[in-house]
């Protein structure tokens, strides 16, 4: 009996010591993958996961998450991959469809599965992990055990989960395994996401070859330099794609050969692009499979010869026919539907009888009993050579970027709008060659449609709550009706051109610069529009990464400026990237971020000014930070007088947060606020990770949360108070034993600041500003803490770093993490730090805390 995790096992076995994976510098060796592997399928054991349970995980491509596929297995279990980025409606569709035993996913998505499904957080199990016995134990699945069930687009309008079997996997593995080949000098890439089928040959062929994988993070996927860097950088000798992948790359400039074998799948290979990449490869394998047949079925090495593109032969133990309606063979030469069986075909899909039955039907053909074989709906036909080619769809399901799509599933999503009858779904190529989806609409009622361009965003925004994005239309064409033929069916040669240029801003304003008049002229040329604003939305225009990385390549020949395809991202408008690119200085146009220590390869931290407005109580700390750290400030807003402060914290920390995208568009991220700053730091965390930025910490020096007391109801602000005043005694009494003479020069001052601004309050004296600040910076000040204290301070999945003064005169409600346990959801690590809250910066104390915080920070680099 063969399956994935005793292959992987025994290279494990056979090379402990062998690096396995590799990501961002880590490395990790095959006795850490066995071993860990074990111990965290014991704690799922322990979790309640049982053989034969449905798992689904939900976590991001990390060395830990291969090692958890890893274990799921190992437990007997199967597993369900899923894209966290996947709208949260369609991933519970498949949770419920796939009736899960639990979800293992990250702890900041926890509280979206928890009142439904019982959840395991991966944090929590690498956390258990080594207390679980590391050794191997008995196999607990067989061959006919479903390895994984993968969803896949759907024609009744939800997904369709495919239930793989071990045998079918172990067969696809093994199979590749000798042709096209790989060996355990070999280096794989792993570049999809585990939504899709292909990942699985990426995850396990290395591993059960003795070779590494090197996990690709998936902002680089979409970023085709930087694909092709981390294939030189990373010693890439084998790497998966599809076509679309492939341009990305090719649309950058690759010129060299590489040593490197490329395997390109999930839609068809055209003959130019095999002809640019066979001259850049050591070889070219055209691979072709569906889902519901484990992957790849058919394979071909290309040629630079080759003038015709072929699928090529079947893999090992499979059998591939092409026959007529009446499921006979045809002649070679003829066309005919191709049907695949053999050890790949799947078990079916989930809760699907009717379709499964449809689709996979009992393989006649077959000398061996019992055999299935798959219906792909792809035609064919076989040539003169043996190979076989392949011909397209003879359904309306179609693919896009390697992604398949069921036509009918859109179309049902946009049916259920109360405004919509009916809704047919079309694959258009336009003036530029690139494809798109395009959404033809019959309203209930055209005379209700008064404003088009507002109708159209309210079914995209729906479909983007349902669907992943690549399913979503990028053009809209409102129509009276479907047009059929005299046999009822639907006429599709008499549908209007699409129309992709319709819809342009609302504000059309023309180019008024030399570098926006450029900048349109390069975006004109990749996208099929006549008419293109200076404020209008690039990728609202129908920019996907191919062509946003053509737009950066001839930016960077244009202005001699290199800018990362994420820029469209942060300055998505003509408008934004001529300032971009038109500014002198990389810093010159901030209102508030100051470059305090620019240099350095580590991630970046940003400081976030206290109360008093500016940054030069850090700069003692700063000083003290590893050369190769970078360090931002971020003053406060309106200290150039050219800004007036916002009015809610909310609205702050969305500018702070302009001037970091601005300064790095990419990340990660890493923040710390002084004091008041930690308020803010909160609340720009909070917006940067709903907008999926990676955010990898938020520190807080001595920032204390109090109480909202102003909210409360009379009787319970009366009893807070009552209950602070025994809390205050208490802390009077440490406090007097430990500094008595400091306490009293504390106290001193305090309260006459007390008092002088309670004169003020009733207008004995005009003005009191301990801080000693200029008029305008006290009106500053004033307003940011107006903001506040209308701010309502929510929980929310961050984890918090907590630098506290070591000497405190001054009571808080909570001595221990200054009251941000409530809101922290994911943790709070308390650092103590020497000084009090004004002295912790102080030139005796800024080596200390450096030192603390500098740790914390290679962390997250690590």
């Amino acid at each position: 009996m063969i399956t994935v995790d005793k292959l992987i096992e025994d290279r494990c076995v056979a090379t402990p010591l062998k690096p396995a994976i590799r990501h961002n510098g880590r490395v990790v060796n095959y006795q850490t993958v066995n071993e860990l592997s074990n111990q965290l399928a014991r704690y799922l054991i322990a979790q309640g996961i049982k053989p034969g349970d449905n798992v689904a995980v939900a976590v991001s491509r990390s060395p830990e998450m291969v090692i958890l596929l890893l274990a799921v297995i190992k437990a007997g279990a199967t597993y369900l991959p899923l894209d966290i980025k996947f709208p949260v409606g369609r991933i519970k569709y498949m949770l419920d469809d796939a009736a899960v035993k639990a979800i293992i996913t990250l702890k900041e998505y926890k509280p979206l599965y928890l009142d439904s499904y019982k959840v395991i957080c991966l944090e929590e199990a690498l956390k258990a992990a080594p207390s679980q016995d590391a050794s191997s134990f008995p196999t607990l699945v067989t061959e006919d055990t479903i390895a994984y069930i993968l969803y896949t687009s759907g024609s009744t309008g939800n997904p369709k989960g495919v239930e793989v079997k071990h045998s079918g996997l172990v067969n696809l593995l093994q199979s590749v395994q000798k042709e096209p080949g790989m060996t355990a000098d070999d280096v794989m890439l792993h570049t999809t996401t585990i939504s899709f089928d292909i990942a699985e040959l990426e995850v396990y062929l290395p591993l059960i070859t003795g070779g590494q994988l090197v996990i690709a993070d998936a902002e680089l996927v979409k970023d085709g330099r930087a694909l092709l860097e981390i294939a030189i950088a990373e010693g890439i000798t084998i790497m998966q794609g599809t076509p679309f992948m492939w341009r990305t790359m090719l649309e950058v400039g690759w010129l060299q050969r590489l040593p490197i074998k490329i395997f390109c799948g999930g839609e068809a290979m055209t003959k130019d692009l095999a002809q640019k990449l066979v001259v850049r490869c050591n070889e070219l394998w055209n691979m072709y499979g569906p889902t519901e047949t484990t992957i790849y079925s058919i394979i071909k090495k290309v040629g630079m010869d080759d003038e015709v593109i072929t699928i090529g032969h079947p893999i090992d133990n499979t059998d591939v026919y092409i026959l007529d309606e009446q499921l006979k063979p045809v002649i070679p030469g003829e066309v005919g539907e191709i049907y695949i069986g053999g050890d790949g075909v799947a078990v079916g899909y989930i809760n699907k009888p009717e379709l499964t039955e449809e689709r996979f039907i009992t393989d006649h053909i077959s000398t061996t009993p019992g055999k299935m074989m798959y219906k792909s709906g792809d035609l064919g036909k076989l040539l003169p050579n043996g190979e076989i080619l392949c011909l397209g769809r003879i359904d309306h399901q179609i693919k896009i970027r390697g992604y398949r799509i069921e036509t009918e599933e859109i179309e049902y999503q946009l049916k259920q709008n109360d405004d919509v009858k009916q809704a047919l779904i079309i694959l258009h190529k336009d003036t530029h060659d690139q494809l798109h989806l395009v959404a033809y609409v019959v309203p209930e009622d055209m005379d209700s449609i008064t404003d088009e361009a507002a109708a159209i965003n309210r079914w995209k925004g729906r479909l983007l709550e349902q669907l992943p994005e690549y399913m979503v239309p990028h053009a809209y064409m409102i129509i009276g009706a479907i047009p059929l033929m005299p046999n009822g069916k639907t006429d599709r040669g008499s549908l209007p051109e699409p129309v992709m240029n319709k819809y342009v801003s609302d504000e059309y304003q023309e180019a008024s610069t030399k570098t926006e008049q450029k900048l349109t002229e390069i975006a004109a040329q990749h996208i099929d529009v006549d008419k293109i604003g200076v404020n209008d939305k690039l990728c609202e225009l129908g920019i996907n990464s191919l062509l946003g990385v053509s737009i950066m390549v001839r930016i960077e020949k244009l202005f001699g400026k290199r800018l990362p395809i994420s820029t469209l991202l942060s300055h998505p408008t003509i408008k934004d990237l001529a300032s971009l690119i038109d500014e002198p200085g990389l810093h010159a146009q901030y209102k508030t971020l100051v470059p305090l220590k620019p240099g350095g390869k580590k991630i970046p931290v940003y400081i976030i000014h206290g109360i008093g407005l500016n940054l030069f109580n850090v700069n003692h700390m700063v000083s003290q930070l590893s050369a190769d750290q970078p360090v931002f400030g971020i003053q406060s807003i309106g200290l150039d007088g050219t800004m007036e402060v916002p009015a809610t914290m909310e609205e702050i920390a969305a500018f702070y947060i302009s001037e970091v995208l601005r300064n790095d568009p990419v990340g990660p991220y890493a923040f710390a606020g002084y004091s008041f700053g930690g308020y803010i730091g909160f609340e720009m965390v909070k917006q940067l990770k709903e907008m999926g930025k990676d955010v990898r910490l938020l520190a807080m020096f001595d920032t204390n949360v109090q109480l909202p007391t102003h909210r409360y109801p009379m009787s319970k602000k009366l009893g807070v108070k009552i209950g602070r005043q025994f809390g205050k005694f208490f802390h009077r009494i440490r406090t007097i034993f430990d500094e008595p003479v400091e306490l009293i020069k504390f106290l001193r001052v305090n309260n006459t600041a007390r008092f002088k601004i309670w004169l003020n309050k009733i207008g004995i004296i005009k003005h009191y500003d301990r801080e000693h600040m200029p008029d305008f910076m006290h009106a500053i000040a004033v307003k940011l803490n107006t903001a506040y204290y209308n701010y309502v301070l929510k929980p929310y999945h961050v984890k918090v770093d907590i630098y506290r003064a070591k000497r405190r005169f001054y009571y808080v409600d909570d001595r221990k993490t200054l009251g941000w346990k409530p809101y922290a959801l994911d943790g709070v690590q308390v650092h103590v730090v020497p000084g009090d809250h004004k002295e912790m910066f102080d030139e005796s104390n800024a080596k200390v805390l450096a030192d603390i915080f500098q740790k914390r920070l290679d962390e997250i680099n690590s």
